[in-house]
This record gives C-alpha cells, structure tokens and sequence, in this order.
C-alpha cells in the first residue's frame, strides 16, 4: 500500500484480487479465555477450509492496554493448541509510521478534522451505537491544543452483508456521529488502526465476534474514504457465561488450561454447531484439526449467542 505524492491517492493491496486471507488479531491486554479461543478456531478453520492464509496480528498499538506478559502467554495458547499462521506474527504498534503518513493524507483532503472536546463535554451528547453522538461542534472551526481527529461523515448511512447476520445497515451520520480515527494521546482509534493493518496484509475475510458487529459501520466508512477493498465479514455469535452475559477479560474471564488442547478444541467445535464425534477426544490434535476443516461450514453456526 502506498501513497502517491503527486496525486495524493491512496492505492489498494492488489493481493485482495489473490487467495483467501484472514486474521487473528489478539489485544494483548490478558490470556486467551475461552470466546477469544473460539474466535480464533473459528477464524482459522474458516481460512484452512478456503486454502488460504491465516495471520496473526497483535493488536498493541495502544500501549496502556498491554498488559505484561500477555503476548507470551497468547503465543504459548496458540502454539500448545498447533495453530500455524502464515508468516511471522504481526505488531501494530511496528506499523505506527504508516498509520500517521494515512492520517496525515486524510486531514490535507479535509476528510478529517481536529476537535479538543473534553469527555464532559461528550458525555452531554445523546447515546449512540458507538458511545456519545457527536454533535459536529468542532467541524465548522479550527480547534487547537491538544487535538483528537475525527472523521466528517458525508453520507448518511452505512451499509455491509454479513454472513451470519445478512444485510446490516444504519444510519451513521443520525446513529454514531463523527467518530475519532485518531486519538488526543497520538495514537490511532481502533477503527482505523484496524481498516489500515487489515489492508496493509491484505485481509480479505474476518471472522470476529459479534461485538464488534458495530465497530464494522465506522470502518467500511473509513474503507470507502481510502477506496479500499471491502473485506467478507462473519460476525459468530458470542459465548455467554450462565447469566448471558459476554465471557471476556473484563468480567474476570478464566484463563485457558494449555493442559487440555484437545479437549479445548473440540468444545469450540461444540460451540460453533460443529457436533464433533465422541471418538475424537482419542486422536492426536493434527487429526482434531483435520476433523475440524473438513467439516467447517459458516451455515452451522447458530445468529443466537452460544453459552
């Protein structure tokens, strides 16, 4: 991907028009817990079944959420449970010049523009999908200090098909509002990080969980603003503890015992509506995993969270 200096023009990855290639891309804010397992078996078995590639990406651009031995702890996960990505594994916070040269692109095309809103100030806005909708106090004047940017939302909606959802759509300009694509503390929103570290492998199909079903509507926006391919997406429902309530690092999510590979396979295959064999507990992993790509199909997977 490059910038062009005389044109200003943002090229696309031409190997989007090549094989299939996903992504798992981990925010090393803590161990993998069971839904980030089975996001990621989802993800992979999703790329084998399509003879394509599989990337792993440590989402770690923002630094005050790394948390210290997370990126170990997930690569030990991963390689106990024979995942094999393609290539060496992938840091956003590496890519950072990149990010900044693209920024820097959008705000001379006026696509972007600085806003020094304070927190309660936004928190004042009406809720919206995505947080606050912001109310445009800052587009008409040039803000100064210390400045996040936000995207000028031109259209009124946005619109993408969903595997497992089918056609989503909303009202982005009336629903989310100008968003952030570059924050005050200098480093990229998560939408944008993840448009531009998405195109820069070339990434035309993620599988993800549906909690960031949302996130999409912000970036197909940006990926439109960069004339950018648009990915395939599949959004699997979330795994849910007994009280349905989202299993995730926050909530205090256990750890996954990297004593157990084969038995955590296959209750992710469980999970995704795969209904592995009982004799499949008694095979090898290479075999569990063989099992699991022959007998992947997206179709399976329920549109209801799983628990």
């Amino acid at each position: 991907m490059t910038i062009g200096t005389d044109k200003e023009e943002i090229k696309k990855n031409n190997s989007f028009k090549n094989q299939y290639k996903g992504r798992f891309a981990p925010t090393p804010s803590g161990s993998l817990h069971i839904g980030s397992l089975v996001t990621a078996i989802a993800s992979y078995l999703d790329a084998k079944k399509n003879n394509g590639e599989w990337y792993l990406r440590f989402d770690d651009i923002d630094s005050a959420r790394v948390k210290k031995g997370s990126i170990e702890s997930i690569l030990h996960c991963l390689e106990n449970h024979e995942f094999l990505w393609d290539k060496k594994e992938i840091y956003q916070s590496h890519q950072k010049e990149k990010y900044i040269s693209i920024k820097n692109y959008l705000l001379k095309k006026n696509i972007i523009y600085g806003c020094n809103c304070t927190r309660k100030e936004l928190s004042k806005n009406i809720a919206g999908l995505n947080g606050p909708i912001y109310n445009g106090k800052c587009f008409k004047k040039k803000a100064s200090g210390n400045l996040a940017y936000r995207i000028n939302l031109d259209s009124l909606t946005s619109t993408f098909q969903d595997h497992i959802n089918g056609k989503q759509s909303c009202l982005i300009k009336e629903d989310i509002g100008d968003f952030i694509i570059w924050r005050k503390d200098n480093i990229p929103s998560y939408h944008f990080a993840t448009v531009v570290g998405d195109n820069l492998l070339g990434i035309n199909n993620i599988v993800r969980g549906e909690d960031l079903l949302k996130s999409t509507f912000c970036q197909i926006f940006i990926l439109n603003k960069l004339n950018y391919q648009i990915p395939n997406y599949c959004h699997i429902p979330l795994v849910l503890d007994r009280n349905k309530e989202k299993i995730g690092k926050s909530s205090g999510a256990k750890e996954i015992d990297n004593r157990n590979p084969k038995t955590n396979l296959i209750d992710g295959f469980h999970l995704l509506n795969l209904n592995p064999p009982e004799e499949l507990y008694d095979c090898n992993i290479s075999t569990i995993w063989n099992w699991g790509i022959q007998n992947w199909n997206r179709n399976k997977i329920a549109k209801t969270d799983i628990y």
